[in-house]
């Protein structure tokens, strides 16, 4: 791989047959002149990339009326993508409509009026500005929206209220219908009677009655799902990573990333932005869904265990019906527990004391009896 970067102008190091900083380097150095991610790793894209560019197809002229011009190559983090752009960019840009169903044709990096048509299908549905172009905004709502006929996984970070109308309304009334709280049909339009639908389940979990879905109910919604095992699938036990958790396994997560090369800042514990782009960097490489969040098989894809074992519980005493309710105003994964002592509230769990005694001090003052024990 060296010396073939080294052919291609991007590598003038030894070939030592080592992979290190300047390897790593030429990698990105080429990734980026060729429109693919940028994050150092050689995957099979890369090595095709690099196949190509050693041994180029022999250029055949435009046939008479070719309606498919090669476009001009788009970078889509310098410059709005548009018609007329190919590249990686708009395979992936194509593949995502596809998952959403507003493109239905194959994913052939070039950007045609039908791409354009998906594009603005998109922007209507998400009251985007309907521009038929991508920019940073449009990229970023169609990552934060999943297909309609799969529940989400992870927790919607847009604000959604009266007037709202797309996949990720219909997602929200399928999941709120799952819960017993919408009894209409999935129209994808929020309605009187989804604002309803929203302001009872706030009303049941203790949260802000706004009517509107913002990231707070909607993670709630979420964690409310896997706690009765719907939407999830497989009846496993483990528990995803979402971005906003503050633990040590995502601390865990971002020493991993950054061993690959993946994460720009030092682990913090903190699930923010940086590490939500690594991650997606890593599940993009793997083939893996581009979800942003940590399950199941993005944990195992990351050389991490998903087996149970004896961990540190915060429990707070069971003191009362209202006690459940109180402490998922601050912890919205808590769940019940029992044991020979009685029934408790399960603040989290950890494989260190030192997290969980962290946490525990932070309920504490609060007011919750909290404390830390061994399971």
């Amino acid at each position: 791989m060296q010396r073939n970067l080294r052919r291609l102008g991007v590598y003038n190091g030894p070939v030592t047959g080592r992979f290190r900083e300047l390897t790593r380097n030429a990698v990105i150095s080429f990734q980026r002149r060729n429109g693919i991610d940028p994050i150092g790793v050689v995957g099979p894209q890369t090595r095709r990339a690099i196949n190509l560019a050693l041994n180029p197809p022999r250029r055949v002229a435009n046939p008479p009326g070719n309606l498919n011009p090669p476009g001009r190559e788009c970078d889509y983090r310098i410059e709005v993508i548009g018609l007329g752009c190919r590249g990686e960019w708009v395979r992936q840009l194509q593949q995502r409509l596809k998952t959403l169903n507003y493109f239905r044709g194959n994913a052939t990096g070039y950007f045609g009026s039908i791409t354009r048509d998906a594009v603005v299908g998109f922007q209507r549905d998400n009251r985007l500005p309907v521009t038929g172009n991508v920019d940073r905004r449009t990229w970023t709502a169609m990552n934060q929206v999943f297909p309609g006929s799969t529940p989400p996984v992870a927790p919607m970070s847009m604000t959604l209220t009266v007037g709202s109308r797309g996949s990720q309304v219909r997602t929200l009334q399928q999941n709120l219908k799952q819960l017993n709280y919408f009894y209409g049909n999935l129209t994808g339009f929020y309605d009187r009677s989804t604002q309803e639908a929203v302001l009872r389940f706030q009303q049941s979990y203790g949260l802000p009655m706004t009517g509107n879905l913002d990231p707070r109910t909607s993670q709630a919604i979420t964690q409310v799902l896997r706690s009765q095992g719907r939407g999830m699938g497989g009846g496993s036990d483990f528990e995803p990573i979402y971005p906003g958790d503050k633990n040590q396994r995502v601390e865990k997560l971002q020493k991993r990333l950054l061993e690959l090369g993946l994460l720009k800042a030092n682990p913090t514990g903190y699930f923010g932005p940086f590490t939500r782009e690594g991650l997606l960097a890593f599940q993009r490489y793997r083939g893996l869904s581009e979800t942003g969040f940590v399950n199941e098989q993005t944990w195992e894809k990351l050389g991490f265990s998903t087996s149970r074992e004896k961990r540190y519980v915060i429990v707070v005493p069971l003191q009362n019906p209202d006690t459940y309710n109180q402490v998922r105003r601050y912890i919205p994964s808590a769940k019940v527990g029992k044991s020979r002592l009685g029934d408790f509230v399960n603040a989290g769990e950890y494989n260190q004391r030192n997290e969980a005694q962290r946490q525990s001090q932070f309920l504490r003052q609060q007011g919750f009896d909290a404390r830390v024990e061994y399971f």
